[in-house]
């Protein structure tokens, strides 16, 4: 349609101008500035045509080329209302796409282009948050911009600055017409760029262009300050690159990282790169790298740190697969000693993963990257209101409480370095997922796959380890990195670690599939009080499609009256689930007649409860047939 009329406004006839523009100005609602610009000429003088004439051509050349550049596509809605999507379709006057979940969205976003996300920070599989720094790490997603909508309880109660992650904040319920506008500003705005040699460097850097060896306009921006000369790229990060480079007035090897220019002037991002110049300076042991120093030139911001010469653990893995139980303890030891110091520092790292563990030529394994770090005690962090306060890291490392947004402290890094020591042990992630959301659930519902099914090779004593180390309740893990020190060194010795049995490490799992809000409120809170760990589904179809990827639950809680698939349907389709037979299934019911409970029965239900139901009666029949573990 846009590529029809610019052809039909290039040499439109006199008599046809009125009548074009007002065909054009019935069909471009989609488009305000276009339906302005033709009733402008519609309404025009003979006089006022032809400057007319050329506005509405360039606004229809303009549409065009956002839509040319995938930046006028449909508008992805992911939230579990639906009255959101309904609003959002009015305001945006754009095709909307509403999904409920995370793992549809991102589904969704792999195979086609949208121009804007709006967000529903009532999410009800995945912390909000936690979707979004997954959207930024994606390459195919980063740029897209993000519009959050949030309820009372995401509210701030205090003032702080935006979020750099979100490009605006609405309160619901949503003003049409103010989210309309944010809508078309949000898409049509370009990224700051700190002249033209740094926005070439940009432009390199997030294209990937060249192979690293000459340096680009960043490193000519820094090494023109005389203090360091910067030889070539060696890393790259969703916020900044890092160079090797030669400190001049000693002529020592550094490296150089680098805040990328259009992080430069947003204060969140600035604060969190200077953060990490602040924690590194606290720290002083040989497993950590060090830093030199710290600056501001040519208007970008750098942190010099020593340079280590090899390769990081991740490399070392794909490289070499699984490194064997003597190499993966000696790398694992030098790292819990790095995170026994940083926390004896007041320090949690909050990112601990294979990539941030850098292995050199002469056997060190240093810890790197502490941009994510929060300083205990110190309120050098985002303020505790925050959504990103504790919500920060890899999805794939991350503790279960960090992927929730609880506080965290060292035995999150501790649950971040098991992952990594099963990744050494295995050669493969303890999570393997196909999505955020999969991983997730996984995360939250069930430890790590058992070791020996991967790598069977390996002895109880590393599974002991392992299984206290990659718990999914903080209690149950080692509390300090000095008690697992004790256990590596006895693990060095051959002796038998102080871990407990691996099957008193968790809460036992419950699902939860209910669509009504109050019922799963009060069936959630009432299952948690009494020592379960519940994850919760909200109708039957969601409900059949974690049947291929999650792991059985200890049990599940099932409302019969569903949407989607019948509660009924989902039932014998469980029971027909290689792993979900033995599982114990208890259904709710709101219908008292008896053929219904006698169908459910039937049909493998392990008992059931009538709706309304009280909390004890509840507690009762779950504990039939699981008891908490302790």
């Amino acid at each position: 349609m846009l590529e029809r009329w610019l052809k039909e406004l290039a040499q439109p006839r006199g008599d046809e101008i009125h009548v074009l523009a007002r065909a054009i100005r019935e069909h471009a609602a989609r488009w305000p500035a276009i339906v302005e610009a033709a009733q402008a000429l519609e309404e025009a003088s003979s006089l006022e045509v032809g400057p007319r004439l050329a506005r509405l051509r360039e606004e229809v050349g303009r549409y065009r080329a956002l839509t040319v550049a995938g930046q006028f596509g449909a508008i992805l809605v992911i939230s579990a209302d639906p009255a959101v999507g309904r609003a959002v379709g009015r305001a945006a006057r754009r095709d909307t796409v509403l999904v409920e979940r995370a793992a549809r969205a991102a589904k969704l976003l792999s195979t086609r282009p949208f121009s804007a996300i709006v967000l529903d920070l009532d999410l009800p599989d995945v912390a909000a948050t936690t979707l979004v720094d997954e959207l930024r790490a994606q390459p195919g997603t980063s740029s897209i911009p993000v519009i959050a909508l949030r309820g009372v309880e995401h509210r701030p109660k205090r003032k702080r600055p935006p979020d750099p992650r979100i490009s605006r904040t609405f309160d619901k319920p949503v003003d049409t017409a103010e989210l309309a506008q944010a809508i078309d500003q949000v898409i049509s705005a370009r990224p700051p760029v700190a002249g033209s040699a740094l926005g070439a460097a940009l432009r390199g850097a997030a294209a990937g262009d060249g192979d690293g060896q000459d340096p680009d306009a960043l490193a000519q921006a820094i090494s023109s300050g005389g203090r360091y000369d910067l030889r070539k790229r060696i890393g790259q990060g969703a916020t900044g690159c890092v160079y090797a480079a030669t400190q001049t007035s000693m002529g020592r090897d550094v490296a150089i990282k680098v805040l990328f220019p259009q992080w430069c002037d947003d204060r969140r991002a600035r604060e969190r790169f200077q953060r990490e110049s602040v924690v590194l300076a606290k720290l002083d042991h040989p497993n950590v790298v060090r830093a030199i120093d710290a600056g501001h030139h040519a208007g970008l911001y750098y942190l010099v740190m020593e340079l280590v010469d090899g390769e990081s653990l991740a490399e070392r893995l794909r490289r070499e697969g699984p490194l064997g139980e003597t190499r993966s303890l000696r790398i694992v030891r030098q790292i819990a000693s790095a995170i026994g110091h940083a926390h004896r520092h007041g320090v949690v790292h909050r990112d601990v993963k294979p990539a941030n563990v850098l292995l050199g030529r002469d056997g060190h394994a240093k810890l790197a990257d502490l941009g994510l770090a929060k300083m205990l005690w110190t309120g050098l962090d985002t303020p505790p209101d925050s959504p990103s306060s504790s919500v920060g890291g890899t999805p794939a490392y991350m503790s279960p409480e960090q992927l929730r947004g609880d506080a965290v402290d060292v035995r999150s890094d501790l649950y971040s370095l098991g992952l990594t020591f099963y990744e050494c042990l295995t050669g493969q992630p303890a999570f393997p997922a196909t999505s955020i959301s999969t991983l997730i659930e996984r995360k939250l519902m069930a430890p790590v796959r058992p070791p020996p099914e991967v790598a069977p090779q390996l002895g109880p004593h590393f599974l002991a380890v392992l299984q206290r180390l990659c718990a999914v309740r903080p209690a149950a893990r080692y509390a300090t990195p000095a008690e697992l020190l004790d256990d590596l060194e006895r693990l060095e010795r051959g002796e038998r670690p102080l871990a407990p049995p691996p099957s008193n490490e968790d809460r036992a799992s419950l699902l939860l599939v209910e669509d009504d809000d109050g019922d799963a409120l009060l069936a959630t809170t009432t299952l948690e009080r009494a020592g379960y760990d519940v994850v919760r589904v909200r109708d039957g179809d969601e409900a059949v499609a974690r049947f291929e990827d999650a792991i059985p639950p200890d049990l599940v809680v099932l409302d019969l009256m569903l949407p989607g698939s019948p509660g009924i349907e989902v039932l014998e389709r469980m029971r027909g689930q290689l792993g979900w037979r033995e599982v114990p299934i208890v259904v709710l019911t709101a219908q008292s007649e008896e053929p219904v409970v006698v169908s459910a029965l039937e049909r493998g239900a392990s008992d059931y409860v009538m709706k309304p139901f009280r909390a004890d009666e509840l507690t009762a029949r779950v504990r039939r047939f699981l008891r908490p573990r302790a």
